[in-house]
This record gives structure tokens, sequence and C-alpha cells, in this order.
């Protein structure tokens, strides 16, 4: 697995999880075992009653503009009130798999391996914009 990829999305993932008022997050967007196991994308919750946290991060997302569009949606196959952060496309899988519960599809076929694999791979080099783009965000909050 290639170490930059990895530490880029630690570094959104304790930016988030520094600055907003999260309860639990798998602070890593990738697998530790195998690089397309599954789709990048952090996984938190917010504190109970912090909804405010949740608007903020996500009108922070939506205006961000990079390669792919990034979104903050509440995990649809979540019973605790889990968010997902990822690129729409994936948002857009999460979707399919909780319109139908009974029928799985990996990533890899819902999309194709070839552009699976481009989606992972290109959506990594938005991380660093994106990280910059949160913190200069956060300065203009703060001001």
């Amino acid at each position: 697995m290639d170490n930059i990829k990895v530490e880029l999305s630690e570094r959104l993932g304790d930016l988030i999880s520094n600055q907003f008022g999260i309860d639990w997050m798998k602070v890593s967007m990738l697998s530790n075992e195998q690089e397309f196991e599954h789709f990048p994308a952090l996984y938190l919750r917010f504190n109970k009653n912090n909804e405010k946290d949740a608007m903020n991060l996500s009108t922070m997302l939506s205006g961000f503009k990079g390669k792919f569009k990034w979104a903050l949606e509440k995990y649809p196959l979540s019973r605790k009130d889990l968010y997902s952060i990822t690129i729409e496309e994936f948002h857009n899988y999460n979707r399919h798999l909780a319109e139908d519960k009974n029928i799985y599809t990996s990533p890899s076929v819902f999309f194709g391996m070839e552009k699976y694999k481009m989606l992972c791979d290109e959506m990594m080099s938005d991380i660093e914009p994106l990280c910059v783009w949160i913190e200069e965000c956060l300065l203009r909050f703060k001001e």
C-alpha cells in the first residue's frame, strides 16, 4: 500500500476529529490489508445533539472545488447515526446498497474494476487540497 495515500487519508481524519465534536471516527480512509478492499471513506459519529458540527462540515465539503464532489452523508446502512465522508460516486453506491439489502454488489462489480480503481486513485489527489480548504474554512469561521 502507498504510504503517502495512507498519510493523506489520516491527515484528513485527524483534521476533522480535532476540529469537530466527534464521538467516534475511523481515522484512515484506506484499508490496511488491501488497497482496493473497500472504497476510501471516513466514517464518523458526531457527539450527541451536535447537528451544528455536521451542518458546518457538510457546508465546507460542498464548497470544495476539486476533481470530485465531496459530501458528508448519513451512512444509509447504519442504525447508529454513522456518517461517511467520501466522493458523490461512492455515496451513490451506498444508496444502491441500502435500496436492496438482500443483494450485495461489491464496488468493483458496481463500477467495473478499472473505473473503481481509477476513482479510488484519483480521489486521493483531492485529499491534500481538501484539507487546505477545510483549514481555510475553519479560519473564516473563527473570524
